[in-house]
């Protein structure tokens, strides 16, 4: 056997890396939908119906701590597991702010307003 080259298949290569950016945009604050025995109760209606719960932040803060965790828990195997993707941090992290939907006449369609927030990665 030749120096330097191992036994058996060849290792598979690592998967490409999650951005930052990414984690953050995407799965920070999802939508969570109510529904079934979930449902929200309306006060104006008096009744339970179905529904979309979303958090939307009015500023982010002068300094962003980040932690990123390394488990989750998968519902359909019902066992913890381990994430083996490596996460790229950049030097500058530009975010954008989902802002409330600006209010709108009937005839208009609805319009979020995005707001960049840059900070300086340490």
């Amino acid at each position: 056997m030749a120096a330097g080259k191992a036994k058996g298949k060849a290792k598979a290569a690592p998967p490409p890396a999650v951005r930052l950016e990414h984690l953050l945009q995407e799965t920070a604050f999802p939508d969570e939908v109510l529904d079934g025995a979930n449902q929200y109760h309306c006060p104006r209606c008096d009744r339970k119906v179905d529904a979309r719960k979303s958090t939307l932040l009015a500023k982010l803060p002068p300094y962003l701590h980040v932690t990123v965790e390394r488990y989750h828990y998968d519902l359909a195997k019902g066992e913890r597991r381990k994430l083996n993707r490596s996460v790229s941090f950049p030097r500058r992290l530009e975010l954008r702010l989902r802002a409330p939907p600006l209010p709108r006449a009937e005839n208009q369609a609805h319009v979020e307003t995005a707001i960049p927030v840059v900070y300086e990665c340490i």
